[in-house]
């Protein structure tokens, strides 16, 4: 029986995704002591339409209408410190969230070669498009920011330098056939980190987790090993109707009004007061002790049918 309540008689798995449907019960099943169960009766499968009942509609490859790009400047923020989160922005060509050719999520790669003074480490980091650079209050689809982010692992001078390519596939595909832009492309700079101040639950004092070979992740940082602790729901955590771009056919999106009596002055937000029942659901396993939640960041196609918003941390 699956969570919701839906029973199986029996399933078939397969990997060939053009594998026809079934039309019978299938094979015997084996019994190997007592008797078989009664089986339900088989269902023939609707017939699928010869065409579409809804008619194509054409998507433009462009969104119009079209904005200027941006001037190539490069900003850097966040806390210059060691663990920390810094994130460049780069202000690059225009684009908009549902532009089909060049499609700005698969066909536009933008790759940040970062590198500390002493020569290691060294990082290559893949970019993605921020819109307006404020879209999470803003709720901006179209823009000239393009961001990448690292975590720093040592203190001193880090160097970066920016490439930008574009061509179908070139996010997806390494060997993609892409032409460099010369707006953002041999954007080099610098910028000083210092060591991390925090210590304690903050977990940037103990470094970035990272895959060692053994059971559990392990801090940078410091070698202490990171043991999961916390709940495994709601899954449907971002099926939020706070958030843009968050759809639902099955089930109701969530509101997590009884959460939102928890919030405190100071707790985070978005666009004038939104956010407060997530953010409070998700703050209180953190003050109980744990540090983890499970969360399905796509549920399209499964038994929630819900489309959710793409989510940067």
């Amino acid at each position: 029986m699956r969570e919701d309540g839906f029973e199986f008689d029996k399933w078939l798995m397969t990997l060939d995704r053009d594998m026809p449907r079934p039309t019978s019960l299938g094979p015997q099943a084996r019994i190997a002591a007592g008797k078989a169960p009664r089986t339900f009766a088989f269902v023939q499968p609707a017939k699928e339409p010869a065409t579409s009942p809804t008619p194509a509609v054409a998507k433009p490859p462009l969104v119009l209408p079209r904005g200027k790009d941006g001037d190539g400047s490069v900003a850097i923020s966040g806390e210059k410190k060691q663990w920390h989160k810094v994130t460049l922005t780069f202000d690059g060509p225009y684009a908009h969230e549902r532009d089909q050719k060049p499609n700005p999520f698969t066909d536009c790669r933008m790759t940040v070669r970062f590198r500390h003074e002493s020569g290691s480490p060294d990082y290559s980091v893949p970019g993605y498009f921020a819109a307006d650079g404020n879209a999470g209050e803003s709720s901006a689809s179209s823009g000239t920011k393009w961001r990448a982010h690292l975590s720093p692992d040592k203190p001193g001078r880090w160097d970066y330098e920016v490439s930008f390519e574009r061509g179908q596939n070139a996010a997806i595909l390494p060997d993609a056939d892409a032409e460099e832009l010369p707006l953002v492309t041999a954007q080099k700079g610098s910028f000083e980190i210092v060591p991390t101040d925090k210590s304690g639950r903050d977990l940037r004092g103990k470094g970035r987790l990272q895959y060692v070979g053994k059971r559990y992740l392990q801090f940078a940082g410091t070698g202490e090993y990171f043991l999961k602790a916390g709940p495994d729901a709601p899954e449907t955590l971002l099926g939020y109707e706070d958030f843009d771009g968050t759809t639902t056919n099955k089930i109701k999106l969530k509101t997590w009004q009884p959460h939102v009596r928890d919030w405190r002055d100071g707790d985070p937000t978005w666009m004038n007061g939104r956010g407060r029942g997530a953010d409070r659901s998700t703050q209180l396993p953190g003050r109980a002790g744990l540090q983890r939640v499970l969360i399905s960041a796509l549920q399209r196609g499964r038994r929630w049918r819900q489309r959710l918003a793409v989510c940067s941390s």
